[in-house]
């Protein structure tokens, strides 16, 4: 997710039954409707368990990742806190948590096979968005597939010039 996403998230989003999270508001101003995988299950699990054993205030919030008020946590607060993490841990100040590791995941998911899609889709990026171009590189073989397929096309078309 992008920084804010998180943040803004609210538990009735989180369909545990289903295993369906609604993203609301993305960059592109959609709701998307994400499958979440099992991992990503334990951190909300983890996280109702946490609340659970919380104050008041925070265990009755609608936010998944609320204030200690119970109010929705704001992007400023989270980056005075992840800055002193950074700083603590000698980490470079250019780096960025959360899009360090959607980076990340996507180029991962391109080498195993995701296509740019599917990739796109997890991410909330329109169809021919400049992600395609930015990602395509890590899709194994992707640039001898095109090339192949180009030389298929193109061995159809010559049989018929003869």
């Amino acid at each position: 997710m992008r920084p804010s996403e998180p943040l803004r998230l609210v538990w009735e989003d989180v369909d545990f039954e289903r295993k369906i999270l609604t993203k609301r508001k993305t960059k592109s101003s959609k709701t998307l409707k994400l499958r979440i995988n099992e991992k990503a299950l334990e951190v909300l699990f983890a996280q109702r368990n946490l609340l659970d054993k919380s104050p008041k205030s925070m265990r009755h919030s609608p936010y998944v990742f609320p204030k200690a008020n119970g109010e929705m946590l704001q992007w400023s607060s989270y980056k005075r806190h992840f800055n002193a993490i950074r700083e603590a841990a000698g980490i470079p100040k250019d780096y960025r948590p959360n899009y360090c590791l959607r980076d990340t995941i996507a180029s991962m998911m391109l080498s195993d096979g995701a296509t740019l899609d599917e990739v796109g889709y997890q991410l909330g990026h329109e169809p021919g968005s400049p992600m395609t171009r930015r990602y395509a590189q890590f899709i194994p073989d992707a640039q001898k597939r095109i090339a192949e397929r180009s030389e298929s096309v193109l061995n159809g078309l010559l049989i018929n010039v003869k």
